[in-house]
């Protein structure tokens, strides 16, 4: 008996080190990519948004935001943006009220009757064409993100922190069905920055996710696209 408990315990041990190796390896291996997908040519001077661009670029969120049932009516943005706000409270409860109920089918249905899905995706939601800045222009930035489920809620979380001059890997779970699949496929042609690829299927918290993240490291390296910071 006590041979087997010191057995137990040194394979508990070899087990716990051998994740902080894995660990340790996946930092260094970003680490190294992140130095050589350091562009070494110089970026061109921007030329800023105009009035009348940044006027369509409120046009097209006001259009993204009108696709959700009833916000306007329960969520007030300036006032959850000011909790100093006397009418806060109450509109902070009024919004935590309110859900999506729309289907990902009927959501995705309205751009697939489109002739050009990807005009479509791209004048529904505020994808920037340029970017905001000449230091962001300068300092583009990669982005890995690990999805399962629910086109909607992905095409608002990427359009909100989307510019052309950064790149964008996404890992899509084994388990995703097959509709989700054709659908990032889709988003992948509209956009040249970003690359979509199929992982196994990932169990919550388990070790594939660490895998995930450092194949998107590579792919976004193998790619003739310059980038500074991966996060």
């Amino acid at each position: 008996m006590p041979v087997r408990i010191h057995f137990r315990r040194n394979l508990f041990s070899f087990r716990h080190i051998e994740k902080w190796i894995f660990t340790f390896y996946i930092f260094i291996k970003i680490g190294f990519t992140f130095y050589s997908s350091i562009p070494t040519d110089e970026t061109e001077i921007l030329e800023p948004y105009s009035f009348e661009e940044f006027k369509q670029l409120k046009k097209r969120i006001s259009i993204a935001l009108d696709i959700l049932p009833s916000i306007r009516e329960n969520v007030s943005c300036p006032i959850l943006f000011d909790p100093e706000d006397q009418r806060y409270p109450e509109a902070a409860a009024k919004a935590s009220k309110w859900h999506f109920e729309s289907s990902d089918w009927n959501f995705w249905r309205q751009f697939e009757a489109t002739p050009n899905t990807c005009e479509a995706l791209q004048q529904t939601f505020s994808f920037f064409t340029k970017p905001l800045s000449q230091e962001e222009a300068e300092y583009p930035l990669a982005y890995g993100m690990l999805v399962y489920k629910d086109i909607k809620q992905l095409l608002y979380v990427l359009s909100a922190f989307y510019q052309p001059q950064n790149a964008y890997c996404i890992a899509i779970d084994g388990r995703s069905s097959g509709a989700f699949k054709t659908q990032l496929q889709t988003i992948q042609t509209c956009f040249p920055n970003i690359h979509v690829f199929v992982t196994k299927r990932i169990e919550y918290c388990g070790p594939r996710i660490p895998e995930a993240v450092l194949t998107c490291v590579d792919k976004l390296n193998e790619r003739k696209h310059s980038w500074r910071y991966f996060q």
